[in-house]
């Protein structure tokens, strides 16, 4: 693998009813569907990584129906395999939001099942959560968590990696980072 497109899920009806609302839950107990304005903006990226002529082999995403609706609305025209893998949901939380998951045994499942996919794919688009795209990009980066920090806030916020040896690339770096 040579690339990886990390890119944050689309906005959920969920969240957008709890804006202004007062009310508080735990985001990574919600699995909701996206809402349109959350349609729009995967319509959207799809348009965006079209122009700008970034390709995949593989569309990656957690369980999560955010991830998954995302996924397929960009992976619509290019029609790669959608792969569906647990090992890229969010951190495992109880509903009261109190860690069941260690962040060590978070990135261990994640990064396990990417680098297993090193020797299948060239290039792949990862549709994740704030929180595992923030892991995988510490990991390949060997960056802080300070750094990872710095991304992945706004929904559709993407990060485009290269490890190509051909272009002169001798470790993992952001070539590209935009959101719609």
């Amino acid at each position: 693998m040579n690339q990886i497109i990390l890119c944050r899920h689309a906005s959920t009806q969920a969240l957008e009813d709890l804006e202004g609302s007062g009310k508080v839950i735990s985001k990574r107990q919600n699995d909701s569907p996206l809402s349109l304005l959350g349609q729009k903006e995967a319509e959207n990226m799809k348009k965006l990584l079209k122009k700008t002529g970034y390709r995949w082999d593989a569309v990656l995403c957690s369980m999560f129906t955010r991830t998954r609706e995302t996924g397929a609305i960009i992976n619509k025209d290019a029609k790669k395999p959608l792969i569906v893998a647990s090992e890229f949901n969010e951190y495992y939380v109880s509903p009261e939001g109190k860690d069941l998951e260690s962040t060590k045994v978070g990135t261990a499942r994640a990064m396990t099942k990417l680098y297993a996919l090193f020797q299948v794919f060239d290039s792949v688009l990862l549709v994740g959560h704030k929180s595992i795209n923030q892991t995988i990009l510490r990991n390949l980066l060997n960056c802080t968590y300070k750094t990872s920090l710095k991304y992945f806030h706004k929904t559709m916020e993407t990060v485009v990696l290269r490890y190509n040896w051909r272009l002169g690339d001798n470790k993992w770096k952001i070539i590209d980072h935009f959101t719609v």
